[in-house]
């Protein structure tokens, strides 16, 4: 017999060392401990039966999202199981249908009262993911040794053992606005990080600034894709500068995310279909 909690603190003391999210793991494999950790992984039907139970008690409180990325977590580690010779049969861990994607977005003034509504803590975080288009994964791991004030340029790139395996990340440059706000921030940081915040409470500070600024269902993702619709759809830069500044690995990918802002270069041919109308 080996419990599902045993195969989480396997899998997890094994990927701490090299996996990115550290937090996260660790966040999913103990929620997952809490519920159905002591179930018999290499009991198949007890598996299936525990999986339907987490997803039944944790919809409650969280998004098929959530729950989707920990029966992730809980299908990498009873295989890792089963490959070591703890389950005698390859285990299935059904996972709840990805969401769709959203196209929830900010106009300038939305954006302009979601700041103005932000804590002192939270402010810069935001600031920073509408000027940068950063990810917030990449602004929270930011430290003031990559930004670099004289030349007016963010490095979001850092060192990692598994770099090459992180979504790509931007060295991009300042606009005069957040200039100014980071080296007022950097007068009075104490901490080598940019946003000293964890990802838990700037999601739980967003729910509430966005609340405040009247402003349902802006999550600190809604940020990044206020950036680039702005870039895309009301800038209509071109596709390898937006691309660029978002850290794609490739234009083919900003093409994929945000086709449903890439619209100009078709006008002509709206124009003439139009035309054959008149």
């Amino acid at each position: 017999m080996i419990t599902i909690a045993a195969a989480l603190d396997a899998y997890a003391a094994e990927r701490r060392p090299v996996v990115i999210d550290v937090d996260r793991l660790t966040r999913s494999a103990a929620k997952m401990a809490e519920i159905i950790g002591m179930t018999d992984a290499a009991d198949r039907a007890a598996l299936a039966a525990a999986v339907v139970t987490y997803r039944e008690a944790r919809r409650v409180h969280v998004t098929d999202s959530t729950i989707r990325r920990d029966l992730i977590v809980l299908r990498a580690a009873v295989n890792r199981a089963w490959k070591l010779g703890d389950i005698a049969y390859q285990p299935y861990v059904a996972l709840p249908t990805a969401a769709p994607s959203r196209h929830r977005w900010l106009s300038a003034a939305e954006a302009q009262r979601l700041l103005r509504c932000c804590p002192a803590r939270l402010y810069l975080f935001v600031l920073l993911a509408l000027a940068t288009a950063a990810r917030r994964a990449a602004i929270l791991d930011l430290t003031w040794d990559r930004v670099d004030l004289r030349r007016a340029i963010i490095d979001f790139r850092a060192p990692h053992p598994q770099a090459a395996r992180r979504k790509k990340r931007a060295i991009v440059p300042m606009s005069a606005l957040l200039a100014r706000e980071l080296a007022a921030a950097r007068r009075r940081a104490n901490e080598e990080r940019v946003v000293p915040l964890s990802r838990t409470a700037v999601e739980q500070m967003m729910r509430e600034a966005a609340a405040d600024a009247d402003l349902p269902g802006v999550t600190a993702h809604v940020l990044r894709h206020t950036a680039a619709t702005w870039l895309l759809g009301e800038g209509q830069l071109p596709l390898a500068i937006t691309s660029a500044m978002l850290g794609h690995q490739s234009t083919t990918t900003t093409e994929q995310v945000y086709a449903h802002l890439i619209t100009s270069h078709l006008t002509p041919a709206a124009d003439l279909l139009g035309d054959m109308l008149t």
